[in-house]
């Protein structure tokens, strides 16, 4: 589902992402390795090409950024709170309920997606629009798949879309992340978008202009491949109506609360992390649907970073966007899901499109998440 960014300045500017590889990764190493000489979790290199078309997609068996990363650090069962804990949860989750995994149609896209940069790939040469200031990726040039498309663009994103594109170049370990692309030359050229940034892949996850927050395209973003699995080994990157103030990891703001004319007394401040207060066995005894375990797991283990705003009524995660197996002519793999589940499609934006929507069990206590201390998240309380 499309959702409405934070506006003006620097603040809402998020990339497009998404990836997910098919099928195993063949590993072929480079002939520099890594700056940081490591092999990513689950014994899959930097550098790991897939076959066919999925070369064109970051592996689904790489994590991005480096262990120490914010969002890769789990939490224990008691590490210490907000004060504002609490009245945030009744904030956010005051409706108890969260917006829905939505996947099919690809015109009113609100996902992310993510491409990696080959050395066969048009060469592009990016091109900032906006006038916000000095854009850091102004004038680079990068590698990106003829096929890849923004999310949304398809093929006329009008005004529903962000048109998020992220494109990682395994060679630099440069992530690159663009907002508001609203259209890509086939064979190379100059790539317009709003506005965008960049950042390590094997980095932090930090100091890009992705999202509202200021993190990196890839960080929190729930790909495809694991939904369906169950496994997911990383902080959710999280998108609530508005936020209040912003603490650590954020670097931005999104729409304020007072901006909607909402109270910002229970709003979370960007960047603010929430975790599930529930263990493996009491989500195991909820006897959920696997992709819905995965994600509480998650919750209660890494938890998740307020890292945007929409505008809306509901509070959501972010996921990767279809874009990144129909550009390329591949079936994504949640709709295989939502089929094998019952899910019947309709056409509910009327554009021709079907829909699948994948929502989360009313047996789900949302009400036992709390807001985590940002000291946790630096590492530095006593």
């Amino acid at each position: 589902m499309t959702v409405k960014r934070g506006g003006g300045g620097r603040i809402a500017v998020l990339a497009g992402i998404g990836l997910a590889a098919i099928g195993a990764c063949v590993l072929l190493l480079a002939s520099q390795a890594p700056s940081n000489g490591h092999r990513a979790a689950h014994g899959c290199s930097w550098r790991a090409i897939p076959a066919g078309s999925a070369g064109a997609r970051w592996p689904a068996c790489r994590r991005p950024y480096s262990a120490d990363s914010p969002f890769n650090q789990r939490l224990g069962g008691s590490p210490r709170l907000a004060a504002y804990s609490s009245p945030t949860v009744a904030g956010v989750f005051g409706s108890g309920s969260v917006t829905p995994v939505v996947v099919g149609d690809l015109a009113r896209d609100g996902g992310v997606a993510i491409y990696r940069s080959r050395p066969r790939d048009p060469l592009y040469t990016l091109h900032c629009t906006k006038h916000w200031g000095r854009c850091e990726i102004e004038g680079a040039r990068v590698r990106i798949p003829a096929a890849a498309r923004p999310a949304g663009v398809w093929p006329d994103p009008g005004d529903v879309s962000d048109g998020h594109m992220t494109v990682v170049d395994p060679r630099s370990m440069q992530e690159y992340d663009l907002w508001n692309v609203k259209s890509k030359p086939f064979r190379g050229g100059r790539l317009d978008f709003a506005w965008g940034g960049r950042t390590r892949i094997d980095g932090r996850g930090l100091g890009s202009a992705a999202v509202a927050s200021g993190r990196a395209g890839l960080a929190g973003v729930i790909r495809a491949r694991e939904l369906v699995s169950g496994r997911i080994d990383h902080a959710l990157s999280m998108v609530v109506p508005c936020t209040a103030g912003r603490v650590y990891p954020a670097d931005g703001r999104g729409l304020s609360c007072a901006s909607l004319g909402l109270p910002a007394k229970e709003a979370p401040a960007m960047g603010a992390r929430l975790q599930l207060a529930m263990s493996d066995a009491e989500i195991a005894a909820l006897q959920l649907p696997r992709w819905q375990r995965g994600i509480l797991r998650a919750l209660s283990r890494y938890g998740a970073f307020v890292s945007d705003t929409n505008g809306q009524s509901h509070a959501g995660f972010e996921y990767e966007s279809p874009a990144d197996y129909a550009s390329f002519g591949d079936t994504d793999p949640r709709i295989a899901l939502a089929k094998r589940l019952g899910v019947q499609p309709k056409d509910f934006n009327g554009n021709g499109q079907l829909e699948y929507w994948l929502p989360f069990s009313a047996a789900i206590d949302w009400g036992r998440m709390r807001v985590i201390a940002p000291c946790v998240s630096r590492g530095t309380c006593d």
